[in-house]
Order: C-alpha cells, then structure tokens, then sequence
C-alpha cells in the first residue's frame, strides 16, 4: 500500500533561551527564520506554548480491541499527568458510533474517570469518528490541536466518509494525529494493510504512529 500526501502546513517547534538558560518571551514572528534545504520558507502561523492545547483521546472498543482496554487505559491516565492547567482533553470511544465519555475540560480526575469507563460496542467507524472528532469539536477550537487514537486501525463500518478525506481535513484544520497502534494475536494480512494505513495517516499529518504488541502492558515497553 502506497499514501501519497502533499503537505502544505508543517509545525514546527522552537524554544529560544537566553545567555542563562532563561526562556525568552515576547518574540514576534518576524524574529524567526525558518530554512528547509537552505531555501527560507513562509511562516503562516506563529504561536506561543502558552497557548492552550486541545487533544481528543479517542479509544477504539470495537470487538477486535476488547482485550485490548486494559492495555490503554494506564497509558492514557500517565498521559493526562503530562497535560498543563490551560490544556484541554476530551475522551470518546469509538465503535459502531462515537460516544463521547466526556468534552474537553481541564479537570484531570473528570478525564481519568472517563478513561476508566470507556464503552465497548461493536464494529469500528473510524474514518467517521476521526471525521466527527476534527469536524465537530477540533475544528471550533483556538489553539494547538490533536488527537490521540488508540486502535489496531480496522475500520468496519464507517458510510460518511474515507481515509482521504480524513487526512485532508486534519491538514486543513491543523489537527495532529498520534496513533497508538494495538496489535492482535495473530496478525492477518488485513492486519498489515491497517498498519500501513495507520503509520501513512500520522505521516500525512506531521505526527507519528506507535505499535503495541499482545505482550506490551504500556507504551513504550
């Protein structure tokens, strides 16, 4: 499987300190140079950190992902620790619908109480959650945006829309896809075509994609 993507907006990070190790504030966007093969490239936003963070964890509970629930749930209970006051996160499961477990808020113990009580369901819509997610809560918000998907990337059941679209409305709307990509026990040939979509998803959208194998209790082991 081949995904061809043409970028036109990439994110880049930057963190200017001074002689003392101090963080400068108040740059204005002219300050900065932005270089790609020695050719200077136009900045078309610019953002301080302090601006807030949206992201959207989205956990697929389709029946090939079940088992799998136990896995991701401690991972994204570390990762809401990680968030800063003026960040955001929403929670949603996804099966055969999009179930929202709770809005974006900044209240940890809400987020961790949602992540706890995920809902199983059946099939797997998830161009069309993705779709939701960016259209419907991303979309509106002001400031840096992403999703956090936990799936093994099979989609079952989605009719409104397809993974190009998908991929075009992410860039459009300057949202980010991370992927956490759970493995089965035994990996079937569409397994491995789900893989490559996952990873060409987050690549088309500037972000990344990792793999979580049956013996992984967590991201990163």
């Amino acid at each position: 499987l081949h995904i061809r993507s043409e970028v036109t907006l990439v994110t880049a990070l930057a963190r200017v300190l001074d002689s003392t190790a101090q963080d400068l504030v108040g740059l204005l966007p002219e300050e900065f140079h932005l270089y790609e093969d020695g050719v200077e490239q136009t900045i078309r936003h610019f953002r301080s950190t302090e601006t807030p963070f949206y992201v959207a964890l989205l956990f697929d509970t389709s029946e090939s992902m079940q088992l799998r629930t136990a896995d991701m749930q401690p991972t994204a209970l570390a990762f809401t620790d990680l968030l800063r006051d003026q960040d955001r996160a929403m929670v949603a499961s996804l099966n055969h619908r999009l179930l929202i477990e709770t809005e974006f808020t900044e209240d940890a113990a809400r987020m961790k109480q949602a992540i706890r009580q995920i809902h199983p369901g059946r099939g797997t819509r998830l161009y069309d959650s993705l779709d939701l997610t960016i259209t419907e809560r991303l979309s509106k918000m002001d400031g840096r945006k992403a999703i956090l998907l936990f799936s093994d990337g099979i989609d079952s059941a989605s009719r409104l829309t397809d993974r190009a679209e998908v991929l075009r409305l992410a860039e459009e709307s300057d949202v980010k896809i991370y992927s956490l990509e759970y493995r089965p026990e035994i990996v079937l040939p569409i397994h491995k075509y789900w893989s490559s979509y996952m990873a060409g998803m987050a690549s088309s959208s500037a972000s990344c994609a990792a793999r979580s194998s049956p013996r992984d209790s967590h991201m990163g082991r």
